[in-house]
């Protein structure tokens, strides 16, 4: 994709809980989420993360965990 002109990927990983993830319905593992993450960054595509926050079931420890991924 790189080779093509690809500079920039927006990835929608919701949460970085996956306890809230799970919750909700979503089909995302955190762990391949961080391995696909650091693949592209690692070619030279830019990244960016769109979370969601206030899920009715988020706890300030699901927060906490927003901020380190």
């Amino acid at each position: 994709m790189f080779k093509s002109g690809c500079r920039y990927i927006s990835y929608d990983i919701e949460s970085g809980s996956q306890r809230i993830i799970d919750l909700s319905g979503k089909r995302i593992d955190l762990k391949q989420a961080e391995k696909v993450i650091a693949m592209t960054n690692g070619i030279g595509i830019a990244v960016h993360i769109n979370m969601m926050y206030g899920f009715p079931e988020e706890t300030k420890e699901d927060l906490k965990k927003q901020l380190i991924l």
